[in-house]
């Protein structure tokens, strides 16, 4: 249990991508059906993604706001290119609905349709709901000011 956070950490001793889907089974096995601590364990751990490549969450954030048919496209760039490990690639499809209840300044919720996902073939489709889907929405509708749609 890591005593500041008073939380449970998993910590698989196999390296690579098979360890960090030990470490994910594990906390989704435990928490299942908790979303709003699977959302925020998600939500701090892109915040440090941000932080480890030295670009502060809040300042993406406003740039977000500022710039979303940008943010949308670098967006979909930075999830080929740092996530592709994990998802296998990823296309943008712009909505052009105007009837959206979006909050970000001049956006369109956007879709972001991942062709091939590693980490729904290996924690199934439930897992990868509660564990990414939900999350990576709500991260980036909600904190980056990026409204998004996994599909």
């Amino acid at each position: 249990v890591d005593a500041k956070a008073g939380c449970k950490v998993y910590k698989s001793d196999t390296p690579g991508f098979t360890g960090m889907m030990n470490e994910m089974k594990a906390m989704y096995k435990d928490h299942k059906g908790d979303q709003p601590f699977l959302t925020l364990g998600f939500t701090e751990c892109m915040d440090l993604f941000f932080v480890k490549l030295g670009i502060n969450p809040d300042y993406y954030a406003a740039f977000c706001y500022k710039f979303p048919k940008l943010a949308a496209w670098f967006n979909t760039i930075s999830a080929n290119i740092s996530f592709s490990w994990v998802v296998g690639g990823a296309k943008l499809i712009r909505n052009n609905n105007n009837n959206n209840s979006s909050n970000a300044k001049g956006s369109n919720s956007n879709v972001l349709v991942i062709e091939k996902c590693h980490f729904r073939e290996s924690i199934g489709e439930e897992g990868c709901i509660e564990t990414c889907k939900i999350p990576v929405e709500e991260y980036f509708t909600h904190r980056m000011n990026a409204p998004i749609k996994v599909s």
